[in-house]
């Protein structure tokens, strides 16, 4: 009978506790995600208030940021890309907007103070996990966003 009981109360702390872990998983990977979100505003306005732009983004000043996308883990949810310089899949996408997702939710999306201008039309997309070093580069046009390798 003890024995049926210590599983019947260990069953029900677990279903107590698992949404609980979920919900600490999505919250520490929005954090990780928010925080580096921040850190590349962060340089962008840096360069856009400390230097001057050239005409040409590759010898223009510039700095480098890590972004992290976390995966599935006991900590952290999967993040399924992030989208720098507007939302994928829009016609025309906002070069202010940052946009991400964590584990097939909806997108979660911020707006930066100046345009993030990319080699493409579209958005600069990180798809997958891991670390992404970006370099970001001052332009009469705006703020160039291009990924290198970290």
């Amino acid at each position: 009978m003890r024995v049926v009981l210590a599983v019947a109360v260990t069953l029900a702390l677990f279903a107590v506790a698992a949404p609980a872990a979920a919900d600490a998983r999505e919250y520490r990977s929005d954090r990780v995600v928010a925080t580096d979100l921040t850190t590349l505003e962060r340089a962008g306005a840096a360069l856009l208030d400390l230097e001057d732009p050239t005409s040409n983004p590759a010898t223009g000043p510039r700095r480098f940021v890590t972004l992290r996308v976390p995966g599935r883990s006991w900590t952290t949810a999967r993040v399924d890309w992030v989208a720098l310089g507007g939302r994928p899949g829009t016609a025309n996408p906002d070069p202010h907007v940052v946009a991400y997702t964590l584990a097939g939710g909806e997108p979660r999306t911020s707006e930066l103070p100046f345009p993030l201008v990319t080699s493409d039309d579209g958005p600069l997309v990180l798809d997958g996990t891991g670390s992404y070093g970006l370099r970001l580069t001052l332009a009469p046009d705006g703020v160039h966003v291009e990924q290198v390798g970290v």
